[in-house]
């Protein structure tokens, strides 16, 4: 860090001879640009053979897990409260209906029928398994709406997820949707604290 050894007791029980001090300056700056530079290198390529190792040990035990539309999940979403110790607190909500996958690694999760939809990394996902599963809303048509506009379930039990899919463009694309997913209670309006009003 200094651009020289570090000094350690034992070079001063045995008295290591010091090198020759640089006679002038231009040959000092050059000679201790040379030590930095050596030096960086030095730790950057340990650095980056650590990250590859770390990566690699990282690759050997990794799982990936792919989830289609229809599948219940639990959602990682650790909260602190105040008072409660992070150790009992419940770690996973749920459960959540995939009701979409845009890509390998994301996935469109679902609360209720009701519930605004929001993606999640399939990282903060994992199964909900349980003896009878929560019933899916994905195939039955809304009441009041036309049923075109809903997923149909295929001859063999498969969902249709046309619709789910075009619905999902349009959201990453900022299109509007269909359904009107805020709530209907009036927003607080608050103005500015005193000390920005000028």
């Amino acid at each position: 860090m200094m651009g020289r050894k570090v000094r350690a007791p034992v070079d001063i029980v045995y008295a290591v001879p010091e090198a020759a001090q640089p006679s002038r300056y231009d040959d000092y700056a050059d000679e201790l640009h040379h030590r930095m530079t050596s030096a960086y290198s030095f730790v950057r390529k340990h650095l980056q053979k650590a990250a590859r190792r770390s990566k690699r040990y990282y690759d050997m035990r990794v799982r990936p897990q792919r989830y289609n539309v229809g599948d219940w999940v639990y959602y990682y979403n650790p909260r602190k409260y105040v008072g409660r110790k992070d150790k009992w607190s419940r770690k996973f909500t749920g459960p959540f209906l995939v009701i979409g996958a845009p890509g390998p690694v994301n996935v469109k999760l679902q609360r209720s029928r009701r519930a605004k939809p929001f993606y999640a990394h399939v990282d903060k996902v994992k199964p909900y398994e349980a003896e009878k599963l929560p019933k899916s809303w994905l195939s039955e048509p809304i009441s009041g709406e036309p049923v075109a506009d809903e997923p149909s379930a295929a001859s063999d039990g498969r969902i249709d997820t046309t619709a789910v899919e075009s619905e999902m463009g349009n959201a990453i694309a900022r299109v509007p949707s269909v359904h009107d997913y805020r709530s209907p209670r009036p927003r607080r309006h608050a103005s500015r604290p005193i000390r920005y009003r000028s």
